[in-house]
């Protein structure tokens, strides 16, 4: 919603009923992290009757897309928190379009940390800001919310409740104060292990050529040790 002297103009379907109560959202923050649940539905200390979601995390925190998307709004230049109302003008957010009609928002962001344009189109698990601790906040977190445009709701919106992937992805969960909440730790470690194990096998490789090499040619295999020191040394 945009306020025009003289008009009040509305983004999305302010009519919209039907959409899609059963999409999974991933969690709004990269793979193999975990953060707290600071305030959930209907907290008590800013989210009275709204259905909104607060992730304790560090300032500087790459925050992901939850869901693709449309980016129609945001705002980046704040730099000022405090944890009084004085301040609700003073966050940063991006708003993004879902292609039911939903909007979710992005709230808190760190001073222009904001990765995305107005008009980008974003995939689902694409960063998009940094966490801050802008605007009416207690402490760097992220306020996730979804909801649908409306003429006479408070805030000119419906706050929506969102099912997200939680764990290993296999799970979906309605997001509950004090808990803390994981994104694809089993498979980010697996891949960590993979990771590590191919790195094992090229070194062990290489070095088997290097010894390999020095007894058919001596010192002319100088080269290879440098190059299998320094590959060593990176990895």
């Amino acid at each position: 919603m945009k306020k025009v002297p003289g008009y009040v103009m509305y983004i999305g379907d302010v009519t919209l009923k039907n959409y899609n109560k059963d999409y999974q959202y991933d969690l709004p923050f990269r793979k193999g992290q975990s953060f707290n649940v600071y305030q959930g539905y209907n907290g008590n200390f800013s989210h009275q009757n709204e259905n909104s979601i607060d992730f304790s995390m560090p300032e500087g925190t790459e925050i992901a897309a939850a869901r693709e998307g449309v980016v129609v709004d945001f705002v980046s230049h704040n730099n000022k928190g405090c944890p009084t109302r004085n301040c609700i003008d003073q966050a940063n957010y991006i708003t993004i379009l879902h292609p039911d009609g939903t909007f979710a928002q992005y709230y808190h962001l760190k001073q222009n940390g904001i990765k995305v344009n107005k008009g980008d189109q974003v995939k689902k698990g694409d960063v998009i800001g940094l966490s801050g601790n802008t605007g009416w906040s207690k402490g760097p977190h992220l306020h996730f919310v979804c909801y649908l445009p409306r003429v006479e709701e408070n805030k000119y919106r419906e706050t929506v409740k969102t099912l997200f992937r939680t764990g290993n992805g296999t799970k979906t969960e309605f997001l509950v104060e004090k808990k803390r909440i994981q994104k694809d730790i089993k498979n980010a470690a697996l891949r960590k292990t993979v990771n590590s194990d191919f790195i094992h096998y090229i070194f062990r490789f290489l070095l088997q050529s290097f010894r390999n090499t020095f007894v058919n040619h001596g010192n002319n295999s100088r080269d290879i040790f440098h190059f299998i020191f320094f590959f060593r040394i990176c990895y």
